[in-house]
Formats: C-alpha cells, sequence, structure tokens
C-alpha cells in the first residue's frame, strides 16, 4: 500500500499517476496539480514585488531628496510586505522594516556624495 500524495489515504491499488507521485484517483492529482499551481502563481507575484520593492530602492538611492520616489518605495514596501504576509494587512513591524529601508537608502546616497561614513560606523570611527 502507498499513500497518496495529496491526501495521504492508501493505496492499495490502482489510482492515478503522476511521474513517481501516485493518487487515490484523478480527481485528488488534479487537486494537488492545481494547489501547486497556485502556490507558484503567489510565489512568482512575491517574487516580482520584492524586486519592484528593490528597484524603488534603488532608485531613491540616486535621488534621495525627490518625495515621489520616496513615496513610490513606501507603497512598493507596503505591497510587498502584505504579500509576504498572505494579503493581511500591514504591520507596525512591516511600516518600520519598510520605513528604515528607506532611510538607509537616503543615508547611502548623502554618505556616498560627502564621502564620508555615517558617524557610528567602523569606519567614521578609524577616521577620529
Amino acid at each position: 500500500m502507498v499513500p497518496c500524495a495529496h491526501c495521504g489515504s492508501q493505496i492499495l491499488f490502482g489510482g492515478a499517476r503522476l511521474f513517481d507521485m501516485r493518487f487515490c484517483n484523478s480527481g485528488c492529482r488534479g487537486r494537488f496539480l492545481a494547489a501547486k499551481e497556485a502556490l507558484n502563481a503567489q510565489t512568482s507575484t512575491t517574487d516580482q514585488a520584492h524586486l519592484s520593492y528593490r528597484a524603488a530602492l534603488d532608485q531613491l538611492r540616486k535621488a534621495p531628496e525627490d518625495p515621489a520616489l520616496r513615496q513610490r518605495a513606501l507603497e512598493a514596501g507596503r505591497s510587498y510586505a502584505a504579500l509576504v504576509r498572505d494579503g493581511s494587512a500591514t504591520t507596525v513591524f512591516d511600516e518600520v522594516a519598510v520605513s528604515n529601508d528607506i532611510e538607509i537608502a537616503c543615508a547611502t546616497a548623502a554618505t556616498a556624495r560627502s564621502g564620508r561614513a555615517p558617524r557610528g560606523s567602523p569606519a567614521s570611527d578609524r577616521e577620529v
């Protein structure tokens, strides 16, 4: 006896097959494939949102004084956080994390232009 790859029920003989997996019937195999496809679609959407968020932060690094870019990065970060939490509302932790990412992007751009490391960093401690 072999367990069904989707529901776990025991298969005495027969059943449906998909590659090396066995299912108790074709309906169970179909539900398995539908669940797998939905998971793949969600993962690709999350990956795309992550790439959009990173791209928004990169644009902000190039022009940290632009409020429209800051707003775009904030919205992209919120969208990404909501997808990571399976579509539920973002939390205070998410808001703080996105805000920190935006502040770091702006600070990185400012220190790159000035040629100095931010105060408190190991590089600034060596300059003293």
